[in-house]
């Protein structure tokens, strides 16, 4: 995307971005202050979602969250998955308004578009409200079983895993990272093909991501994901500088989501050659 092109999106739908960068903030400063009883609209869904999944029973405990006395597991304010969900939120609009919006741009009048606008911001929330249960009860269950799966391996067990460098902390941040990180990138490029198939022509096809892109634009697809959890991630912990006074622990915590980030970026593009080699050769 060019700068003109930028600077044209902004101008055009620059009220709808800036509405949507107020909602995320305010988000963001209410979970600062929130605890479990004030996240159990997020947390009672994705409680029993987990319970459907594996049926496991939790109960809920005001001030604390939903407890699994057998497991001894809690799904706490920490365990929300709030910070996907705004991530998502931001992905999903930002990333994918304007296509939305400007199929209808000349077919409506201003009081429409900015109703249609609303309503875009709206789903966009929506939609990462409700991924966010899925895949975080998917990370919930997997932050429980595999554990317990490393300790009882003997494979792993004579390795001294986990409790050599891989402590369960450090698992618990691989697992979170992993599972939320590998599902944005899923959830931006389901998001891609739908929206490219609802609002694009076939002359517009033929030049986005989605339709006979080259290898390198089959990378730039992925950046504006990975601009979004990095920002949310990385970027805000950076700025308000809460880890100057943990700077081991943050660099560590750092290392762990690059990495992880990586190998995810990587098996992503992988996917796409080896997709495209196999679409190729298909082709007389």
């Amino acid at each position: 995307m060019s700068f003109s092109t930028l600077k044209n999106l902004i101008k055009q739908y620059g009220l709808f971005y800036l509405i949507t960068l107020i909602i995320l903030a305010g988000l963001k400063l209410f979970y600062k202050a929130a605890g479990s009883d004030d996240l159990k609209w997020l947390l009672s869904p994705t409680a029993w979602w987990v319970s459907a999944l594996s049926g496991i029973a939790f109960e809920n405990v005001p001030g604390v969250g939903y407890v699994s006395h057998s497991l001894r597991f809690i799904i706490a304010r920490s365990c929300s998955g709030f910070q996907f969900m705004i991530i998502t939120a931001a992905a999903l609009i930002f990333s994918f308004f304007h296509r939305a919006m400007s199929a209808r741009r000349a077919s409506c009048g201003k009081l429409r578009r900015l109703a249609d606008g609303l309503g875009w911001i709206a789903v966009g929330f929506s939609v990462s409200f409700i991924l966010t249960i899925m895949v975080n009860g998917l990370r919930i269950l997997l932050s429980i079983r595999l554990p317990l799966f490393l300790e009882q391996s003997p494979f792993f067990r004579e390795r001294n895993i986990p409790g050599g460098w891989l402590t369960p902390d450090r698992l618990h941040t691989l697992i979170g990272v992993g599972v939320y990180f590998t599902s944005l990138l899923a959830i931006c490029r389901l998001m891609d093909a739908l929206t490219l198939k609802l609002f694009r022509s076939p002359v517009q096809e033929q030049t986005s991501f989605g339709r006979k892109a080259g290898l390198l634009q089959d990378f730039l697809r992925l950046l504006q994901p990975v601009f979004w959890y990095f920002f949310f991630v990385l970027g805000i912990p950076v700025l308000s500088r809460p880890w100057r006074n943990e700077s081991g622990a943050f660099a560590d915590y750092t290392a762990l989501v690059l990495s992880v980030c990586g190998a995810a970026l990587a098996l992503f593009f992988l996917a796409d050659t080896m997709k495209r080699r196999i679409r190729n050769h298909r082709i007389p």
